[in-house]
């Protein structure tokens, strides 16, 4: 269970933005472009995703692949027009 109705978990994330794959979001989340949220539940850690910012994100991978962009230029450029 996510956190709360704010959050989605990176399944859902990648059904909004149509063509990420979940090693790019996950490349992305380490590098810290996105920032997320994490609930322990035992063990495990499980991430979550604002969704405020999936907007960032599907900007982001349109820059990326449509624009030809770097990864950190694209988020730099997004995180500097906001």
């Amino acid at each position: 269970m996510a956190l709360n109705n704010n959050y989605l978990g990176p399944g859902e994330v990648l059904e909004i933005v149509e063509g990420l794959k979940r090693d790019k979001l996950a490349y992305w989340t380490n590098k810290n472009y996105i920032p997320r949220e994490i609930e322990q539940r035992g063990k495990r850690d499980y991430t979550y995703y604002h969704k405020k910012d999936i907007k960032l994100i599907q900007n982001a991978y349109q820059l990326i692949v449509v624009g030809g962009m770097k990864d950190k230029e694209a988020f730099e450029r997004l995180k500097k027009s906001l």
